[in-house]
């Protein structure tokens, strides 16, 4: 059996739509600090020199705190696979 082009369509939305869930609950599981600075970088569309001169930190520390996060939200979505 093959798929029509809306069927593909209506299944990556699905999918698209459980990927979105999945990400904004891991998300929410960070800790506060932790998702302001994905708010500042993502949204805010701020530099990490900038947020560390605000912080009065190297971008180093900004870049290591981004990859912590980055490291703890890649464990909490294959954790809901």
């Amino acid at each position: 059996m093959q798929l029509t082009d809306g069927q593909v369509g209506a299944e990556f939305r699905l999918e698209q739509k459980e990927m979105r869930k999945a990400l904004s609950k891991a998300v929410k599981a960070l800790l506060p600090q932790q998702r302001q600075l994905l708010q500042k970088i993502f949204f805010e569309e701020r530099t990490m020199a900038e947020i560390a001169r605000e912080e009065g930190v190297t971008t180093s520390a900004i870049s290591h705190r981004l990859d912590l996060i980055y490291k703890k939200l890649k464990k909490l979505l294959l954790q809901n696979q």
